[in-house]
């Protein structure tokens, strides 16, 4: 949670000192150790994170407990939101992958656990300096904006599907059915548990990247594509613009078609001339073919390889 250039009616210390209420040498800033890889074993891995503030008073209510500290850890394309308790103390903090596709933004801040009825703090600036404040418990004191990781930029076509899905971990059902719900931003897929981390584990493989799209993009873009074509029907009102600008994920269904074909996709072409099953394998450069294409390659590859250690007993 960004605090950005969020008003107070009390002075907080915030690590920008253009947006501090604190004279310039009192800082505040979420820490951790950047010398170390923050990707290990599928996961985001933090290590030392901290709060360091050289500020008295706030450094003294953090160890007496009046305030507490947390880490906030965002990705916006799978609403992904999770807040981690922290304290001037190092701990280390994994994030699973399962919970982003896209880069993650990482903030802090500290609020107060109780009233505190006479906040004042000779750090303040000189406006408020001799003032005294009401704190009431969950108030924001400090904060830091802190940071975005960059996760990797994927190939192009995998990108493309960022734009049109996300795949999330299904932790609730136990069965071996993929869910899925069309939402406005974009299309949601549900995958269980044990398939998700099978998924996770070959979507970055390139041998394995047109299969994971026939098996679970393309049957689930065509269920859309025919809802959306059930609702430009049933209105009679809605234009493709109608639909792209209701549905984000269509207007990149619209610009994947342009790419291949090189002309636009019209209403007309849409609902009567082509069908979705036709529509979502250009979407994804003829997956299902080019899939049967690849593990063709990789049986021929493990044959070989079998052959060639039979050769060298």
């Amino acid at each position: 949670m960004r605090i950005k250039n969020r008003l107070f009616p009390y002075p907080v210390l915030n690590n920008n000192k253009r947006l501090s209420d604190y004279k310039r040498d009192m800082s505040f800033e979420l820490s951790f150790d950047s010398g170390q890889d923050v990707f290990v074993d599928n996961c985001i891995y933090l290590k030392d994170v901290c709060l360091k503030t050289n500020d008295e008073y706030l450094g003294g209510l953090l160890k007496n407990g009046s305030i507490k500290g947390v880490m906030v850890v965002e990705c916006s394309s799978t609403v992904f939101r999770e807040k981690y308790e922290i304290t001037s103390e190092p701990k280390d903090i994994k994030i699973p992958s399962d919970v982003f596709n896209d880069d993650i933004d990482v903030s802090a801040f500290v609020y107060a656990v109780r009233d505190i009825d006479d906040y004042s703090d000779s750090s303040f600036l000189d406006d408020y300096v001799n003032y005294h404040f009401k704190i009431e418990k969950y108030c924001i004191l400090a904060a830091d904006d802190g940071f975005t990781i960059k996760v990797n930029q994927q190939p192009e076509t995998e990108s493309k599907k960022a734009s049109i899905f996300t795949i999330v971990c299904d932790r609730i059902n136990e069965d071996d059915l993929i869910r899925y719900a069309m939402k406005n931003k974009k299309i949601v897929i549900s995958l269980p548990e044990k398939h998700f981390q099978s998924y996770n584990a070959i979507k970055y493989n390139g041998q394995f990247l047109n299969a994971s799209f026939a098996t679970i993009a393309i049957p689930v873009l065509i269920e859309c594509l025919t809802e959306i074509k059930n609702l430009v029907r049933q209105s009679g009102e809605n234009s493709l613009n109608d639909i792209c600008f209701e549905y984000p994920w269509f207007r990149s269904v619209c610009n994947a078609y342009k790419r291949e074909k090189g002309t636009e996709l019209t209403e007309d072409l849409f609902m009567n001339n082509m069908t979705p099953f036709e529509l979502a394998q250009i979407v994804f450069d003829c997956a299902p073919c080019d899939s049967l294409t690849d593990i063709r390659s990789v049986v021929a590859g493990s044959i070989n390889n079998n052959l060639n250690g039979e050769d060298e007993q």
